[in-house]
Order: C-alpha cells, then sequence, then structure tokens
C-alpha cells in the first residue's frame, strides 16, 4: 500500500485532490438505502448516467435503473452494479459514515455503482474502438433477492433486450489494485432458512433447544467429503420468555420460544439438496429428542442459485486485463453469492464476475463478539480500488463488445 497518500480507513492525505468518482463514493456510503427504499441512490444513478448520453428507464423492478447506449451493430453487453445496502450499523468510524442508523454499505455496492459509471463514462468517450451495444443495470434490492424476482417480473429482457454477455464485479480483501479472476463454478448457493423451536420443560428450554440446534447444523459440512463445498452458519436470535406469552400460548403449556436463522452456502446442486435436507432432520431430531411437545415451524426465507464464469467470457475478459498490464490472481472458490445470479439464470446468460481488490479493513469483533466482522467493512483505499474497478470494467467490456472497423 505503500506510495498511496490514503491512511488504513481511506482518508485523502493533507492536501490532496479528491476525484469526482471518490466524492461520489463517499456520498453514497453516507446515505445507504436498503432493499426498495433505494429512491434518492437511483434518482442520483439516473441523473449521471442521463448526463453521460445514456438512454435512461428508472422505476425497473420497482427501483432500479436502467441505462443503455447504441454505438452501432454489435452484441449486446451487461454491465452490472447493486443499489441497496444491507441493514447493519456502521462500526467502521469512518468520516463519511451512514447517517443511517442500521442501514450501511458493508458490501460494496457503493463502490461497485461508483466503477460503473466510472466505466460507462470511459467507455462512451472511447466508443470509436467498439460497436455494439451498453446494457447497464443498477440493480434494486440485491441484499433480500427479491430485486431479481422484481427485475424479471417487470420484464428485464423482453422490454432491454438479452445480453450475449454479462460482467460484473466484487469489492473483496485482495490488496487494492488486484483483480482476483477464475473460470468455473465461482460463487455459491444460498439457501437461507428461519426456524421456530419451542421449549415445554426445564429440560428443554427455547435456549437449551436452540443451542443445540445451532451446534450440530454447524457440523452437517463435517459429513460432506470435500467439506469446501459446503457452509451452514446458525445463530439463535429473538428468544421470547414464558412471561411474554398470553392467551392460547400461556394456555398450551409453552415455555417460550426461540427463532434460529440458517445460512447454507453451497457449490454442486446434489450437494445443497444433500445439505438442506440434513437441516431439516436435524432440526427436527433434536427437537424431538428434547421432548417438545410443538413441532419446529421451518420456512425458507431466501434461495438463490450459485454463478459460474463462462469459460469463454472469462478467457476474453483475462485477455483484457493481460493487454492492460492489471494485476490478477487466481482466487479460490467464493462462499459469498450474487443476487445477479438468479437474473442471468432466467436466460442462462454466459457471464464472467470477478474479485476488486479493496484491501478491506474493519473492526475487530462485532458488537456482540460473534458473527462475521466482514459485514462491517470498508475499503482500505479507495485509491487505486476505484480506478482499477473502472479499468477493469472498461477493458472486460471493450474485449467483449464488437470491434470497430
Amino acid at each position: 500500500m505503500a506510495g498511496h497518500a490514503y491512511d488504513g480507513w481511506g482518508r485523502p492525505g493533507p492536501g490532496e485532490a479528491v476525484s469526482s468518482l471518490a466524492r461520489l463514493y463517499r456520498a453514497l456510503h453516507a446515505r445507504p438505502e436498503p432493499a426498495f427504499e433505494e429512491h434518492r441512490t437511483a434518482a442520483e444513478i439516473a441523473e449521471r448516467c442521463s448526463r453521460l448520453g445514456y438512454a435512461v428507464t428508472d422505476g425497473v423492478g420497482r427501483t432500479g435503473v436502467v441505462a443503455t447506449l447504441a454505438n452501432g451493430p454489435g452484441p449486446t453487453v451487461l454491465l452490472t452494479a447493486g443499489l441497496d445496502a444491507p441493514q447493519i450499523t456502521e462500526l467502521t468510524g469512518l468520516p463519511w459514515s451512514s447517517v443511517h442508523d442500521g442501514v450501511m454499505h458493508a458490501h460494496g455496492h457503493d463502490m461497485h455503482m461508483v466503477c460503473l459509471l466510472g466505466a460507462m463514462r470511459a467507455l462512451t468517450a472511447g466508443r470509436a474502438r467498439w460497436r455494439g451495444r451498453l446494457l447497464c443495470l443498477f440493480q434494486p434490492a440485491t441484499e433480500t433477492g427479491r430485486g431479481a424476482q422484481a427485475l424479471l417480473g417487470d420484464g428485464l429482457y423482453e422490454r432491454f433486450g438479452r445480453p450475449a454477455a454479462a460482467l460484473g464485479q466484487r469489492l473483496s480483501a485482495l490488496p487494492p489494485g488486484t483483480l482476483g479472476c477464475r473460470p468455473g463454478q465461482r460463487f455459491a448457493a444460498s439457501d437461507i432458512l428461519s426456524a421456530t423451536v419451542y421449549g415445554t420443560g426445564p429440560d428443554s428450554t427455547p435456549t437449551a433447544l436452540a443451542t443445540a440446534i445451532a451446534r450440530r447444523l454447524r457440523g452437517i459440512p463435517d459429513g460432506i467429503p470435500d467439506p469446501e463445498i459446503a457452509q451452514v452458519g446458525a445463530g439463535v436470535f429473538a428468544i421470547l420468555p414464558e412471561s411474554l406469552y398470553t392467551g392460547a400460548d400461556r394456555d398450551s403449556g409453552a415455555r417460550g420460544r426461540a427463532h434460529i436463522l440458517i445460512n447454507a452456502r453451497t457449490f454442486q446442486e446434489s450437494v445443497r439438496t444433500r445439505v438442506l435436507s440434513a437441516i431439516v432432520r436435524a432440526i427436527h431430531l433434536e427437537a424431538l429428542s428434547a421432548g417438545t411437545d410443538r413441532a419446529p415451524e421451518i420456512r425458507q426465507v431466501r434461495s438463490l442459485p450459485g454463478m459460474g464464469n463462462d469459460p469463454l467470457v472469462t478467457a476474453r475478459t483475462l485477455r483484457a486485463f493481460a493487454a492492460r498490464g492489471m494485476d490478477v490472481v487466481r482466487p479460490e472458490r467464493c462462499a459469498e453469492n450474487i443476487a445477479m445470479g438468479q437474473v442471468l439464470a432466467a436466460t442462462d446468460t454466459p457471464a464472467c464476475f470477478w474479485l476488486l481488490g479493496g484491501g478491506l479493513v474493519m473492526p475487530d469483533a462485532s458488537p456482540d463478539g460473534a458473527g462475521a466482522p466482514a459485514l462491517f467493512c470498508a475499503p482500505a483505499l479507495i485509491e487505486p480500488t476505484i480506478t482499477t474497478g473502472v479499468r477493469a470494467l472498461t477493458a472486460a467490456a471493450t474485449r467483449c463488445l464488437g470491434a470497430a472497423a
């Protein structure tokens, strides 16, 4: 990180000029909006896309923005970024921290938006080098997975055409200025389930039962030959004691209930089916063993498919990075999920998504001492992260579009 005038939290050095994209990044980070409430963000993005000369349609999939630019005959290439932020509290201490309690751009969508806008500007300036059509999508509600359904229900492809290829990037802990890209299954499928369990006696309180279930669920990957192809996280929350129960609940003898949130990440469909079955079976077996007289209630909160990088599109992307002299590493498979996978799966659009190094810096632990601190992260360096992201998207899009005559 030497040679860059930024410290560990991305602050500029004394007297350093801040680029317009960096200023926009800080503004977006300070004012995050959750799923389907991205009205201010979408309006800002739509205005900037329009100023760049793109044809802009807002309100797609409720709050999404689509911007297109035609430049002669050639393929349509989709570039994408998310608009929304997860509903968690920011702990970074940044001068541009979120001004909205309980909402933070913790997953890099602010950086993704800024880099996409920068690439759109560069592609407009360099349109003499390519032919075809750019389809730029700022996707709503990626954190909940409902944005993809809304886009498809709103006729995304019928209204704007089916792309020949899709490109995107995800902020990561790789060193700033570095990209991570590889072909094949890249991002995991994500299944989130919610289970409610009930306690009926002194030896089967909801707290004890839920804790036992969570411990058992986290051990499910140990029974799979390659544990790297599955991850199961489970946390206990919202424990309600007997004193809060009245009426039918109290009459039934309930001693309270506890909720368990389960997150399963898998890379193979056969393993996905096996893991989900194991989760349901483990919950019921633990409840039966505890002697509860009320069966657990299990529901699926979210289900998103995994996403792989198409060999041909990835090869073109890697050649584009090499031609620009960019620093590229071959990363391991990522247990994170990309909500765009659901949109692309609807038409089997070939895609390449890569990791954008930002050298993530985060607090030492979450407030309760549990969970993944990465949820509270921010890029260590705003630059060269923005510049690298703009160059990567520009280079990959130019390579996948038709060459100018």
